[in-house]
């Protein structure tokens, strides 16, 4: 009955909040109804009321261990971020998803670099990638990244220590 009233609020009335409410109920006293997951994630996938479906579904989805799921749900709604530290922090979130839980660090290695290359002036993204180049062996890309960072921060003394960085990577660690 509640998820065909949140149905109903989200379809026929087109009062997300509302139904995004009614679904977060559900899953307090049913978290396993994927009828109110799947409404969730298409309401962050259409774009409606999304943040609040995703504060909704991305704890549910935690809970059920599912990664992949949660990781695409992540990666739809920091597409559509403006605010950059509000990016940063989902990239290193999904860096940490698929490195830790999906144990995918080639993923990983994506998020962290696009977590640094949006603020290259954040350390813990690029602490998060020097470390995972350094235990999967993936320095290869991490010049490339630092030039790019440095591209994004023309002009400025840590775009100058990023290309140091860069020049002393490939010394130290890829033999060029």
């Amino acid at each position: 009955v509640h998820y065909r009233m949140g149905r109903l609020l989200e379809v026929e009335l087109s009062d997300s909040t509302r139904a995004v409410q009614t679904y977060s109920d559900i899953l307090e006293y049913a978290p396993e109804d994927n009828a109110t997951i799947d409404a969730l994630e298409g309401m962050v996938r259409k774009d409606e009321a999304a943040e609040d479906a995703f504060r909704v579904l991305s704890p549910a989805l935690s809970g059920r261990e599912e990664w992949e799921r949660l990781f695409v749900v992540y990666d739809v709604v920091t597409e559509r971020a403006d605010d950059v530290a509000r990016k940063v922090v989902n990239f290193l979130t999904m860096g940490e998803i698929a490195e830790s839980r999906m144990k995918e660090p080639l993923r990983a290695f994506d998020c962290y670099g696009r977590a640094f290359t949006t603020d290259p002036q954040n350390g813990e993204a690029l602490e998060y990638l020097e470390a995972l180049a350094s235990t999967h062996d993936m320095w290869e890309n991490v010049p490339a990244l630092m030039l790019e960072a440095a591209g994004n921060i023309e002009g400025t003394p840590e775009a100058l220590s990023l290309r140091l960085r860069a020049g002393a990577a490939l010394r130290d660690r890829l033999g060029d």
